[in-house]
């Protein structure tokens, strides 16, 4: 009898479980992830993160943030999950990583072509002379911190840094290739105006969850994840 009390019991609190709609938070971060003209959440990441939501049978509401207040959400608020977030050592114990949404991708420094102060940049050393920009409490900007880089400006945005190279207010930002590809065509830049010169590290792009959400959650995430990657109906977003 107690038995059966106990798993008439677990049923009931899984159901709960299940029945609560969870916030996924992102930022606007082309390609990966884009808000559309109907204010919901695009993007190839997004292709990946909705549909294992969906095979999980987990109620979902995806929404775009600045990305400060998404890590906020995500870092104080149990069953939060973020999206696409970078694994890095400072973020190890912060969160549950649920799966990788990419493959190892080379992240580089770029400057303007026209910047002739800048003759070459080969090594961490080398860029540390110069006045980088990137966006609040990213992995990026984490590592630029980490790494004692002593002159930074952040923004709100990764069109805003951009903004910040052109106008002088940076010789260096550090960014993956795709999304500054997407914002230079979004804003009509010409090719070549913006060109990469050294490339510290590699990093994943991975759905994380808030430390306290239910494992159960994760647990039907990963399955559902899995079950779509080896079925081919979901792949990883490539390295570029």
């Amino acid at each position: 009898m107690k038995k059966r009390y106990f798993s008439l019991l677990l049923l009931f609190v899984n159901s709960i479980v299940q029945a609560e709609i969870v916030e996924v938070v992102t930022e606007d971060y082309a390609p990966y992830t884009v808000r559309k003209s109907d204010n919901s959440v695009g993007g190839v990441a997004t292709d990946i993160v909705l549909p294992v939501f969906n095979r999980a049978g987990i109620p979902s509401k995806f929404i775009i943030y600045p990305w400060a207040r998404s890590y906020r959400q995500a870092l104080e608020h149990k069953n939060t999950f973020i999206y696409a977030m970078t694994r890095t050592e400072k973020r190890e114990h912060l969160f549950k990583w649920v799966f990788p949404v990419s493959e190892p991708r080379k992240i580089w420094f770029w400057k303007l072509a026209s910047n002739d102060k800048i003759k070459s940049i080969t090594s961490i050393s080398d860029a540390k002379a110069f006045r980088l920009a990137t966006v609040l409490d990213t992995s990026i900007h984490e590592y630029l911190v980490r790494n004692k880089f002593p002159k930074i400006s952040t923004a709100n945005s990764w069109p805003q840094v951009i903004k910040m190279l052109q106008h002088d207010r940076a010789d260096l930002i550090l960014m993956y290739t795709a999304p500054l590809e997407s914002i230079l065509k979004e804003d009509n830049i010409e090719e070549g105006t913006i060109i990469k010169t050294f490339s510290p590290f590699y990093t994943e792009l991975y759905l994380g969850t808030n430390v306290n959400t239910d494992q159960v959650l994760v647990d039907k995430l990963q399955a559902a994840y899995k079950d779509l990657l080896s079925s081919g109906e979901i792949q990883l977003i490539p390295s570029k």
